[in-house]
């Protein structure tokens, strides 16, 4: 056999070799399965969307499942609005103008700013986290042309075992999502963690449990 079909030959073997051991060993693989951690994102639902305690079997929380799917400018919307008005009530400062500039009444500020000073004894000296664990949940309809949304935010503090969870009510209106409520919920505990107090929606929004 000549030199130069010697070298095609040994050529064609070598590649013909290499793809028999990446044969085997992507057969090794799957059988065997691989130790990569999903995402989870990939591995678990959306708290938001599991019912907690499943009486036909269905992991879904179905109340909340059949709701319209969040769009991203909603979502967007709300979630930078409810950061930003937790962040602030930990704190205690600049929340009650913020909360104003986002369409609370004078009553709900009022009643808001008195809950939030209460707790001023338990915050001396305390450094809120700056990243509150958010819950958004989707909108339902409302009266005609308007939808009722729910968000839940949960800070931590520096140096204490304490969260405070907060729980604003929103309603869409001419395209403009306005304040409607604030409820604050301050857990002191050695171990608190941030997540919120009621991660899984119970039942649509209804008008009875706005602020009118």
């Amino acid at each position: 056999m000549p030199r130069s079909d010697r070298i095609y030959v040994f050529i064609v073997v070598g590649l013909a070799s290499i793809l028999v051991i990446i044969s085997i060993v992507a057969t090794v693989m799957a059988l065997t399965g691989s130790d990569k951690t999903r995402p989870s994102y990939e591995s678990a639902p959306a708290s938001a969307l599991v019912n907690p305690d499943p009486v036909s079997g269905s992991i879904i929380d179905l109340d909340n499942a059949q709701r319209p799917p969040i769009d991203d400018q909603t979502y967007l919307v709300l979630h930078r609005a409810t950061r930003l008005l937790a962040l602030r009530i930990a704190a205690g400062k600049g929340y009650g103008t913020l909360a104003s500039e986002y369409g609370l009444s004078d009553e709900g500020r009022a009643v808001m700013i008195s809950e939030r000073q209460a707790m001023n004894s338990t915050f001396i000296a305390a450094s809120p986290n700056k990243n509150p664990q958010l819950t958004i949940y989707r909108p339902t309809p409302g009266k005609p042309g308007e939808q009722l949304a729910k968000t839940v935010a949960a800070v931590t503090f520096k140096g204490q075992g304490s969260a405070l969870s907060t729980e604003f009510r929103w309603r869409l209106k001419n395209n403009v999502w306005r304040l409607e409520e604030v409820q604050m919920d301050l857990r002191v505990e050695e171990n608190s963690s941030a997540s919120p107090t009621n991660p899984e929606e119970q039942g649509p929004i209804s008008e009875d449990n706005l602020t009118k």
